[in-house]
């Protein structure tokens, strides 16, 4: 009696002709991932105060910006500089240039600050916010599009007028505006030196004098 024929036997993987070149290539799959993972580099960009973290190749400042999609324009700050090398956990800050038209006491100029309050900017532009009257809230934004300010610094200025004798610490832009903030009538004839337009600066000293009268004699009256 003929013994039953065995089942073949199922084909042992490891012995494919295919098993070498898939060992391969995930040898070589492997080998790239891990090269990668040392490659790469987590940076953190900072761009006026706000962080993201960015994953890069990138060998220097200029580069992980470039991934990070941050452009600079003139003005702005970078820290490192955009040609250092940057390494893992880098953190690069950038700082944007905003335009400010400053007028100080009535004198205007045009200014980059990096600043994003206004507090900040007048002290990068070494002006002491608490000097005077500003045109903006200290806390206020500093829009990167730019803005305008207006500061009037506080003066000290004296006042003479007759027997009056009178000390003001005032940001007033004009003797004008001094005297009657002083409470200093002008009647007709009256003289005022510096001119009542004229800037009050620290230390001006204001005089204000009554018009003279001169006796006419009787016989020039008759």
């Amino acid at each position: 009696m003929r013994g039953r024929r065995r089942a073949p036997r199922p084909p042992i993987p490891w012995r494919s002709p295919w098993t070498p070149v898939v060992c391969l290539a995930g040898a070589v799959a492997v080998g790239a991932l891990v090269a990668v993972s040392v490659l790469a580099k987590d940076v953190v960009v900072v761009v006026d105060g706000e962080p993201m973290a960015v994953r890069s190749f990138a060998g220097t400042v200029h580069e992980a910006l470039g991934d990070a999609g941050v452009s600079l324009d003139f003005g702005d700050v970078v820290r490192p500089a955009a040609q250092e090398d940057v390494s893992d956990g880098t953190r690069i800050e950038v700082r944007r240039a905003r335009p400010i038209t400053l007028t100080v006491d009535g004198r205007t100029t045009e200014h980059l600050v990096t600043s994003t309050n206004v507090g900040d900017a007048l002290a990068e532009l070494d002006i002491a916010p608490a000097a005077g009257k500003i045109s903006a809230p200290r806390d206020g934004k500093v829009p990167l599009s730019g803005m305008s300010l207006t500061v009037d610094t506080k003066r000290k200025v004296y006042v003479v007028a007759g027997a009056t004798r009178l000390t003001s610490r005032t940001t007033a832009r004009t003797v004008r505006e001094v005297l009657r903030q002083k409470r200093i009538d002008l009647g007709d004839g009256y003289q005022v030196s510096p001119p009542l337009g004229s800037f009050p600066k620290d230390g001006t000293v204001i005089t204000v004098t009554p018009p003279r009268t001169v006796p006419v004699q009787p016989a020039v009256a008759r």
